[in-house]
């Protein structure tokens, strides 16, 4: 069982609440997540590794939904991507939590804690946003900075919305996820920088909260995106 953090809450005039797309029911009101590789199985009340999913009345909920802690408009090379539209600005955002716990995490501040100020957005507004930059060479949305996995519905409403608008969609991401969920964002996500944060069991362990698995498993299996432009 995943256990509840002390900071699992957030603050409740910066969350929007929704049921989460990925989990399975169990008896006695537990749910397991599937959205990552912790699986974490949660009591009622408990929140997972990730700091931003809660078992409530025994359904799985993500808790922040649209809560955006970082906004910019990034070069394109800051993701970084080489050869994804160079010279180009994408406008990037960011959340709270994360599935690891690496000691050197650059952004710490939002990752490792959700109690942090954020601002509710809708998929239509980042969306609108994106757009309305273009004459400032924004091509599109940048899922960054914190983990974005572990906002794995906004996200990909979100993509979903850009795509439809001509947008690109690009995606940040320490890989920590599922296959079921790599298959629904990988028709979405136009460029991925997957960070790879070691290859030993003795490093990744530090990482990992406890848990530990071989690197990249359902990258391999699915061939791995791989974007040039």
């Amino acid at each position: 069982m995943a256990e509840e953090p002390e900071n699992g809450g957030g603050r409740p005039e910066e969350k929007r609440s929704v049921e989460a797309r990925l989990y399975q029911r169990l008896p006695d009101g537990v749910v397991q997540c599937r959205l990552c590789p912790h699986q974490c199985r949660l009591r009622p009340g408990a929140v997972g590794i990730c700091r931003t999913r809660r078992n409530v009345d025994g359904r799985l909920i993500y808790q922040f939904y649209g809560a955006v802690s970082s906004l910019a408009l990034d070069p394109i090379e800051k993701k970084p991507l080489y050869h994804f539209h160079p010279g180009k600005t994408i406008l990037s955002l960011g959340s709270v939590g994360c599935n690891l716990r690496c000691g050197f995490c650059q952004n710490w501040e939002i990752a490792q804690a959700v109690d942090v100020p954020t601002r509710l957005v809708s998929s239509e507004e980042v969306v609108q946003a994106a757009l309305e930059l273009a004459e400032e060479g924004c091509i599109g949305v940048a899922y960054t900075y914190n983990e974005p996995a572990v906002g794995f519905e906004f996200v990909v409403d979100t993509a979903r919305l850009a795509r439809e608008a001509g947008l690109d969609n690009v995606m940040v991401t320490n890989g920590e996820l599922e296959e079921e969920a790599l298959r629904e964002l990988l028709p979405l996500i136009d460029a991925w920088n997957v960070d790879v944060k070691a290859l030993r069991r003795s490093a990744t362990g530090s990482c990992a909260a406890g848990r530990w698995r071989r690197c990249g498993a359902p990258w391999r299996r699915r061939g791995g995106p791989a974007t040039w432009r």
